[in-house]
């Protein structure tokens, strides 16, 4: 770790290639920066005044801007931005929120087995279709609630969840994924028996493992990586999970019962090798219409053991014939997994998520036909 005490919070630094990913305390955000970037965070932060810096850069790196003082503005104000933001996308749970002023009636209450027993107690409908259809297949008829009992409830101003009668997480009601992610997370916890705060990262990711290895894809809404894990399944892989990945301190992953999404414009590729998916008429879930969902089979006995991380593939599923296959350097490799990851943030974990990424080999991979990703991924087990 790297400290600046003249004007930067406490930060962690990597070097990735030619470029610096660094880490902001207060905004608990990363920056990529590159030269002639990170020369003007290095001055900055030792505190050299900003005309010096100017004056540096120039001599150094006029042939790279055309603008050097006003280049070096923009670097700083950035650096300020990431230095003193807040970061508001989870309302602290020390947030002082009076959650016995609202009145909580159960909606719907359900019971799974999953290894472990837990109680979901759903506020509305809405949040019920949230959850539940990932984890249907467990229902249990159970007399009396699991000690694992996890309360969703909504309010005006507040989306909120309980564990064990205790505020876990308090969101706002645009922060829909991130309530998800949190709910999801704590699911793993109490499947693995960890604290909710042991993850290193969680991941928007899906993957499929052979062999006590596990290959990770991930890619934004839409991009095909849980049909892909749908289609390794029907060619004998294990799915670890579809679209949320919980990582652990050691960088391993374990894997998550929750049932495969499966959108409208994936049937056609799918229902060669799950018919079934014909006969489900879908349900309307938020802004998606018609998700079906496919549940995970070929689990290993040994479930709950953890797994190392082989591989991880961004990728991304296309119309027209076009097989794009490479290998990605670790700076591009970090700028396109941060869209898609939450790293817990406190310094010493930052940092083994930076000693993870450089120990892990990335792909890019854009497909339009089904046996081109599934010979890749047998490559990618067998290298």
């Amino acid at each position: 770790m790297s400290q600046y005490p003249q004007r930067i919070i406490p930060i962690v630094i990597k070097k990735i290639d030619d470029a610096h990913a660094i880490w902001f305390k207060n905004s608990k955000t990363f920056v990529l920066f590159e030269e002639p970037a990170f020369e003007v965070f290095r001055q900055y932060a030792k505190g050299i005044e900003i005309p010096s810096i100017k004056s540096i850069c120039i001599n150094k790196y006029a042939h790279l801007e055309k603008n050097i003082p006003q280049f070096v503005d923009e670097i700083i104000d950035r650096i300020n931005f990431c230095n003193n933001l807040e970061n508001e996308d989870l309302i602290s749970t020390k947030y002082n929120i009076q959650t016995e002023e609202f009145s909580f009636r159960s909606f719907s209450k359900i019971t799974y087995l999953m290894g472990e027993w837990l109680t979901i107690s759903y506020g509305n409908k809405y949040l019920k279709q949230l959850i539940h259809p990932l984890f249907a297949a467990f229902e249990k008829e159970m007399k009396q609630d699991s000690e694992n009992l996890i309360e969703l409830f909504e309010t005006n101003k507040h989306l909120i969840f309980k564990y064990k009668g205790s505020v876990t997480g308090v969101f706002k009601p645009g922060d829909l994924v991130f309530f998800k992610g949190a709910v999801l997370k704590l699911i793993y916890s109490i499947i693995y028996k960890r604290s909710f705060d042991y993850w290193m990262m969680t991941l928007h990711s899906s993957g499929v493992i052979r062999n006590n290895k596990a290959v990770l894809f991930s890619g934004s809404a839409g991009s095909g990586k849980s049909t892909l894990a749908a289609l390794l399944q029907a060619n004998g892989y294990e799915v670890l999970s579809d679209d949320f990945i919980a990582v652990g301190p050691d960088g391993c992953v374990n894997s998550f019962p929750a049932a495969i999404s499966v959108k409208t414009s994936a049937l056609n590729v799918l229902t060669k090798y799950y018919p079934d998916l014909l006969e489900n008429p879908g349900e309307n879930v938020f802004n998606r219409k018609g998700v079906r969902y496919l549940q995970i089979q070929n689990l290993s006995e040994n479930r709950k053991a953890s797994i190392n991380v082989k591989a991880f593939v961004f990728v991304k599923f296309v119309t027209f014939n076009n097989l794009v296959l490479k290998e990605l350097d670790k700076k591009k490799a970090i700028e396109l997994l941060l869209k898609e990851a939450w790293v817990k943030p406190e310094p010493d974990n930052v940092s083994k998520f930076f000693g993870w990424i450089e120990h892990i080999r990335f792909y890019q991979l854009h497909y339009s036909e089904s046996n081109q990703a599934i010979k890749f991924v047998e490559k990618l087990f067998l290298a």
